[in-house]
């Protein structure tokens, strides 16, 4: 019989991490919620995959993995219309705002600045888009990178140049927003 495991973080093996659960404990299609923030993860546990790990995708235990992996499953049903947050002025994100969707709308330039993030961000992903004439500047904090950006650099889309839209992943292991897409005109980064 399947067995519900609930965790507040997916990977870094401390006791509240989906990664540190003894995967001798673990039977094929046991279930875990994991609430990192405020983003809920929900993985089925697929006991011959064998899969390489990619978190958020792939989990694999720390003790005892053999081939057993938490599989990322999709939720479907789910209102999602309270995941866009429209915003008119300069505005500091935070770890709400992973998993969701921010707009700027505004003919004058304004910036976005990123969370401070670490290991149980890992994984997360925001899209920002630009719906305004302004320019947008994505500003890094910490040593954080974007794209191909400098340690704490920037990422900008140009003024009148249409709509834009990025969809960005927190990748830990090398401090970097990775874009994941772009549609829009383009961008430069600092």
């Amino acid at each position: 019989m399947s067995e519900a495991r609930y965790a507040t973080g997916l990977t870094g093996g401390t006791a509240t991490d989906l990664d540190f659960i003894d995967g001798d404990e673990l039977s094929n299609d046991d279930f875990a919620f994991t609430l990192v923030g405020s983003l809920l993860y929900v993985h089925k546990l697929d006991a011959t995959s064998g899969a390489a790990e990619s978190s958020p995708d792939v989990i694999a235990p720390d003790t005892n993995p053999g081939n057993k992996r938490w599989l990322l499953q999709r939720v479907f049903g789910a209102d999602l219309s309270a995941q866009v947050s429209n915003k008119t002025g300069d505005f500091v994100l935070t770890s709400s705002e992973l998993g969701k969707s921010v707009r700027m709308n505004s003919s004058d330039d304004k910036t976005f600045t990123f969370p401070s993030v670490g290991a149980d961000e890992d994984g997360n992903r925001m899209t920002l888009s630009r719906i305004g004439t302004g320019k947008l500047t994505l500003q890094m904090v910490d040593s954080d990178i974007i794209g191909d950006s400098n340690a704490t650099g920037t990422l900008f889309i140009p003024a009148n140049t249409g709509l834009a839209s990025i969809t960005v992943e927190y990748v830990h292991a090398i401090v970097t927003w990775v874009i994941v897409s772009f549609a829009g005109a383009g961008y430069t980064t600092t």
